[in-house]
């Protein structure tokens, strides 16, 4: 299903299926509750047992209004509780019961409608400097700080969770406990269980998007005159180029169909390292996590890169269709929309330029 972004209000999320079915639970409950109370004592002790007079039934924790019989009233809710060593009535006039229940129905019902109102939606994910990562156990980083901002416009609570080695984000998808994904590209495959934007699956002029990887081809300054030229497949083959990779990532059909020298390493460090040791000629990566990584390492004035984008690929907020938060569907409609406008003012920019400096 392809999502079609339009302007649209977030709905109470009592008015979902699952809301509606508790809160009539909670309604039976209550009423089956007024009709059948019935206030047992089971706290006993020799200290503690209730004794009747004329005025008063008194206990150690509480006071009941004073009664003038000692005899089962036909009008009251009366509780007949049996213990080893004693035998006691307690009688209780019905106003006073309706008083208690009444209450009870209050409190019972601000926690039930409080737990609809803090009902999380829960964003699966993958650690992706500098699109998302934890720092300090906090989720942060570009695509972080666009949910946040987009999220709050919208009044929706949400978490953030990250993948594990045996709990991948993908798979919170699949199982049904996530709502959505962050940072994802388009694979026809994945189309039988999440929902993506309209027009987010063209080859070009793409929409909705939160950031478009661009794959380039990172080099060793002192080799700049030699390599900058390299612009297509064909001339890394010609040329015998060492083109330096990370170990397990996947890349485009087309750069395993060329017949290319591959190097793999560990990290975007450790490839980087290679590339200063000419262990490797090229370092075949995303443009921005490159930039960021250089950024932060003392390694931005040895290392520069080709501008040919050899795969350009967008990555978005993606919606499980698993899913049965509330009003997912407005949801979903409603975020593509604010984050075309946060594109548009500026906003998906600046929040860019605190991660990647000058990023052209």
């Amino acid at each position: 299903m392809v999502a079609n972004p339009g302007t649209v209000a977030i709905s109470a999320s009592i008015g979902s299926d699952i809301a509606r079915n508790l809160f009539i639970w909670h309604v039976i409950l209550t009423i089956n509750l007024i009709n059948n109370f019935i206030l047992r004592i089971l706290y006993h002790q020799k200290s503690n047992v209730l004794k009747f007079n004329s005025h008063s039934i008194v206990q150690k924790h509480f006071c009941i209004k004073s009664i003038k019989t000692q005899k089962f009233n036909l009008n009251a809710i009366c509780s007949y509780a049996k213990f080893p060593r004693t035998k006691f009535v307690v009688v209780i006039s019905r106003p006073f019961m309706i008083k208690i229940v009444f209450l009870i129905f209050v409190f019972t019902s601000c926690i039930v409608f409080n737990s609809f109102a803090q009902q999380s939606f829960t964003i699966a994910t993958e650690t992706q400097i500098p699109f998302q990562f934890l720092s300090d156990d906090k989720p942060v980083g570009y695509c972080v700080e666009l949910v946040d901002a987009i999220f709050k416009k919208m009044e929706v609570s949400y978490s953030i969770q990250f993948g594990s080695k045996g709990n991948r984000a993908y798979k919170m998808i699949t199982d049904g406990k996530a709502d959505a994904i962050l940072s994802i590209s388009y694979a026809k495959k994945r189309e039988q269980d999440l929902d993506y934007p309209e027009n987010f699956n063209r080859e070009s002029d793409f929409q909705h998007f939160m950031w478009v990887s661009e794959y380039v081809l990172f080099y060793n300054k002192n080799r700049e005159n030699e390599l900058k030229s390299l612009t297509s497949y064909q001339d890394l083959e010609d040329n015998n180029i060492r083109v330096g990779v990370i170990a397990g990532f996947s890349y485009e059909p087309e750069f395993f169909a060329a017949n290319l020298t591959i190097v793999e390493g560990k990290d975007y460090n450790d490839n980087f390292k290679k590339l200063l040791n000419n262990e490797i000629d090229v370092f075949f990566m995303d443009k921005m996590i490159g930039k960021y990584t250089l950024n932060n390492s003392d390694l931005d004035s040895k290392i520069s890169y080709i501008p040919k984008k050899f795969i350009v690929k967008p990555y978005t907020l993606a919606f499980s269709k698993k899913s049965s938060f509330p009003n997912k569907e407005e949801i979903m409609k409603r975020f593509y929309e604010e984050l075309e406008l946060t594109k548009k003012n500026g906003l998906a920019k600046k929040i860019l330029f605190k991660y990647i400096s000058n990023y052209q």
